[in-house]
């Protein structure tokens, strides 16, 4: 297994990681490397913010891809700011729940809002 090194900054071309299209962006750059067995290391070298719906986005969506064993083991953040690390292990912890149960989310979600 290969091990690739994505710079979030480089690849998105800003210091701020709040926009779901860049999270997309960086999807499926990390998306093309797990397809092919390669293990991806993302630098969130010189970031400034970021924020859920970004790594939702970037990440989350992995787990819909993906085993959860998998993205674990194959999918790290360094260089991440540690005000941001929260934010991390909450969509690391909480985006696999949500993939496991989607379908049942959904149909809720849309339950309450035709109530």
């Amino acid at each position: 297994m290969d091990h690739v090194t994505v710079d979030i900054k480089d690849t998105i071309q800003t210091v701020y990681c709040i926009d779901m299209e860049d999270g997309e962006v960086v999807y499926k750059v990390v998306k093309q490397e797990l397809d092919k067995g390669n293990a991806v290391e993302l630098s969130f070298e010189g970031i400034e913010m970021v924020i859920t719906a970004f790594l939702n986005s970037a990440i989350g969506r992995l787990f819909g891809e993906f085993e959860k064993d998998t993205v674990h083991r194959q999918v790290r953040a360094v260089n991440l700011h540690k005000d941001f690390v929260p934010m991390w292990d909450r969509v690391m912890r909480s985006a696999p729940i949500y993939y496991a149960h989607k379908d049942k989310v959904e149909h809720h979600t849309k339950k309450e809002m035709e109530d």
